[in-house]
């Protein structure tokens, strides 16, 4: 689901098995009436102190955003030629670092030129394995230590172990 500033659900679309695809099924069924704006995950950072992964997928952003605890936020935008919306648009612009993990095919590489074109810190940041997070991830990536590296020495992520290092437990 994508959700409105005040909670609402304003999008909701479902990834089909893949199992359940024929050649002219379509791979994602949105509710009738869903909005078409991006999902925006919001980095825990003040804006010039902010950095962003823009990825086509939902899921893609969703695993960025929790693998770095909220510190990086995600940018959904569905397709390899999505914008952001205006929300998105104003802190993506104030952003220290802003990283295209657009797919990692040729659709994918075809979308970087406007990202480039329009925030100056961009930086094109492919995954090293597979054609987007989820794949990589799959594959036995560290999403977590992938989008640290893409971030500059401003940005650095909370601890894995800090939740528990009070707790008492080893």
């Amino acid at each position: 689901p994508t959700f409105a500033p005040d909670g609402h659900i304003i999008n909701l679309r479902i990834r089909r098995h893949k199992g359940d695809l024929s050649e002219r099924s379509p791979k994602y069924l949105e509710l009738e009436g869903s909005c078409k704006a991006p999902l925006l995950l919001r980095s825990s950072r003040p804006g010039p102190l902010a950095a962003y992964f823009v990825t086509e997928a939902e899921l893609d952003a969703m695993l960025i955003h929790a693998a770095t605890g909220g510190v990086v936020g995600a940018l959904a935008v569905r397709t390899n030629r999505g914008k952001p919306d205006a929300v998105a648009h104003a802190l993506l612009r104030d952003a220290v670092r802003v990283c295209i993990a657009l797919d990692y095919d040729e659709p994918g590489a075809d979308g970087v030129d406007f990202w480039e074109r329009t925030y100056p810190t961009s930086l094109r940041w492919p995954t090293p394995e597979g054609k987007d997070p989820g794949d990589a991830y799959r594959l036995g990536v560290d999403i977590r230590e992938w989008a640290a590296a893409a971030l500059p020495s401003s940005i650095s992520l909370p601890m894995e172990d800090a939740r528990c290092a009070d707790d008492g437990q080893a």
